[in-house]
């Protein structure tokens, strides 16, 4: 082997992109893990859970609103 192969300089792109991605890839990890978490910390029994099933069912079920009158 030469050595000149041997003492060809990496590219910087070859070391930065693993880093930079298991960078980006954390801090997504951490955003969707504090999305879940803040998302299960619905209060779920008593008055205050009650009023957050009603309040959902209430958008769920409700009747998209017509311009038009009824027949």
């Amino acid at each position: 082997m030469s050595t000149a192969f041997t003492l060809y300089p990496v590219s910087e792109y070859t070391l930065l992109f693993p880093l930079v991605n298991i960078f980006f890839l954390e801090k997504a990890r951490r955003a969707r893990r504090s999305n879940i978490l803040s998302m299960t910390q619905m209060k779920s029994t008593g008055g205050e859970g009650w009023a957050i099933y009603s309040s959902q069912l209430q958008k769920q079920w409700k009747q998209p609103e017509t311009d038009s009158p009824a027949d």
